[in-house]
């Protein structure tokens, strides 16, 4: 098993895209650089003695009106169901997909792994920080490197004209952008050619974080238009399987309590996860209530313009390490 990675918590509940990810995951890690169907059924029930939630889903599974059948036939199902759902991935992402499924029981990492492969790995172990060993200082850029992946992506969806920014503390935060709280929003209400609705007494003095807001886009008509009322989003970049809470920091009932807006921001969440079933549905459309961007639209975004992991060094050093099993850099 490779020294980055320490899956001590499997999955919780019965999210087939999540037990695709650990699929994947273990698939990365294993010394032959496979991962068999049939290994599900000792780590599931290695599971089920971890997990409360996953036990109450285990038993709705089999009395389910679509399945009615015994627990065992009912978690045969749900297996095939994990592999349906890594077939639907090899698909959709095409050559960035770094594994390939052998007669839809065996999944196998590919010999030689490309730039864009190693991006989906990103992608992979962006979703699951909590799977990456805490003795690797480095996976805390991990998170702020997908803040600027999520800029690119931006960057290659919108018009031309558009103007992107890293709102978001951190390593990419945009130099036009004070560190402390309350002047960040002070310069972004400026840029959008907006006032105030917050004073600075609102705020910490010390508070230089973001406040929920990763990212902010806007698309100007002219350098020469000062008038408000322009396209504007606010992004929320969210590696936590937490993100569905996640999507209310960016709420207009939020931040028109820091700005006057003249139009509501349109909202956008994305993530490292791929949220979709095996249809290409959401895995659960009710938890949506923003424009989400998953993995599965990043790798489109990102198609013709990837980001180079080389642009952090750091991140680029424990994907490589994971690329090459049981060999651990000293820089990690």
């Amino acid at each position: 098993m490779s020294n980055l990675i320490n899956i001590s918590k499997l999955p919780t509940g019965v999210h087939i895209h999540v037990w695709a990810d650990y699929v994947e995951i273990s698939c990365l890690i294993d010394p032959d650089l496979t991962f068999l169907k049939s290994m599900l059924s000792d780590d599931y029930n290695e599971a089920l003695d971890q997990d409360v939630e996953l036990v109450e889903d285990d038993e709705n599974i089999s009395k389910s009106p679509d399945r009615l059948t015994s627990p065992n036939d009912a978690r045969e199902t749900l297996y095939s169901d994990i592999f349906l759902h890594l077939k639907y991935r090899s698909s959709v992402f095409g050559e960035m997909y770094p594994f390939e499924i052998k007669h839809g029981v065996r999944l196998v990492r590919k010999n030689v792994l490309s730039d864009i492969n190693k991006l989906y790995i990103f992608f992979l172990l962006a979703s699951h920080l909590s799977w990456i060993d805490d003795r690797i200082k480095q996976k805390s850029q991990i998170p702020q490197f997908f803040e600027y992946i999520c800029e690119v992506a931006l960057i290659n969806h919108l018009p031309q004209s558009a103007k992107v920014h890293i709102f978001g503390k951190g390593k990419y935060l945009d130099p036009d952008f004070p560190k402390k709280l309350f002047k960040r929003i002070e310069v972004l209400a400026g840029l959008l050619h907006l006032s105030l609705e917050c004073k600075e007494k609102d705020f910490d003095p010390k508070n230089s974080g973001d406040d929920g807001l990763d990212l902010v886009a806007y698309v100007p008509f002219s350098d020469a238009d000062r008038a408000p009322g322009q396209l504007v989003v606010f992004v929320q970049s969210a590696c936590t399987e937490e993100w569905v809470t996640k999507q209310r920091d960016i709420s207009f009932q939020k931040w028109s309590r820091r700005i006057k807006f003249i139009v509501a921001p349109t909202e956008v969440v994305i993530i490292p996860f791929c949220f979709r079933d095996s249809n290409g549905s959401w895995h659960k459309s009710v938890d949506v209530e923003t424009i989400l961007l998953d993995r599965v639209r990043l790798a489109h975004l990102l198609n013709n313009n990837p980001p180079s992991l080389s642009k952090n060094i750091e991140v680029q050093n424990i994907i490589d390490n994971i690329c090459v099993p049981h060999v651990l850099s000293a820089s990690l």
